[in-house]
């Protein structure tokens, strides 16, 4: 969970290079460059933390397979307990309404269940035919109010092969949503100038946004590199649910 945690708010920082450009801030640049480096390491040790912890929660041993880890998380939600719920006709993200609580968007995902914390459902899924990962954040007092994609492709040195993919999912986001507001190639370092389109994605000199409005949700497509690792996500958010300043300090 901590891993998708993570990518989101590396998500907010690189989207907040957009701003910086425009303004010229080469002080802001690095400083967001350094803040990204340190996540990576923040990353890493989140993962050995909570491998430790999981080892000792289920007494994990070389015998127990994933499928037990998965099964005995799941036992924090028994579906049999829970009433059944009336998928709504408009819904915000997937089969879902913004506001809605956990045990509400539990009973209604039947994706492949991952983990859950605190503030997430995770689920493993498709979307557009590739295997994606689904996040569901959802708070206490405002309930669901983001639903996050992240697409788990890996392409290997084929850069313009996740371009392609980019490109798909927002031809299918047009058809959905319209011709975003938003739709532009990131410049995130002075040398992207000097190379070629999947160089400068692979190098992370440049990242892919493009942003779309409903009555409830802004939607954005975003694809970076980070450490020649490319990734590509949605994000959906309610428009009238705002409180990333008590969950992230933002």
């Amino acid at each position: 969970m901590k891993k998708i945690t993570a990518l989101f708010l590396v998500f907010a920082i690189v989207a907040s290079f957009s701003a910086c450009n425009e303004n010229n801030n080469d002080d802001e640049l690095q400083r967001l460059q350094d803040e990204i480096e340190m996540l990576e390491q923040q990353i890493q040790q989140d993962e050995q933390l909570e491998n430790e912890h999981m080892n000792e929660q289920y007494n994990i041993d070389d015998n127990l397979t994933e499928i037990d880890i998965i099964e005995a998380e799941q036992l924090e939600y028994d579906v049999t307990d829970e009433p059944q719920i009336i998928i709504p006709e408009n819904p915000d993200f997937r089969n879902t309404v913004w506001g809605m609580s956990f045990d509400d968007v539990f009973a209604i995902e039947d994706a492949e269940f991952i983990e859950q914390s605190d503030l997430n459902l995770v689920y493993s899924g498709k979307i557009g035919g590739y295997d994606t990962l689904i996040a569901y954040f959802i708070d206490d007092i405002h309930g669901l109010y983001k639903g996050f994609y992240s697409l788990q492709t890996n392409h290997g040195r084929s850069t313009q092969l996740y371009i392609s993919n980019y490109i798909t999912l927002k031809d299918s986001l047009v058809l959905l949503y319209g011709n975003p507001y938003e739709d532009d190639i990131l410049i995130l370092s002075t040398l992207a100038e000097y190379a070629d389109e999947t160089t400068a994605l692979t190098l992370g000199y440049t990242a892919y946004s493009a942003k779309w409005k409903t009555e409830n949700t802004e939607i954005t497509l975003f694809m970076m590199s980070n450490e020649r690792s490319i990734s590509t996500s949605i994000l959906y958010e309610a428009i009238d649910i705002n409180i990333e300043a008590d969950l992230f300090g933002f």
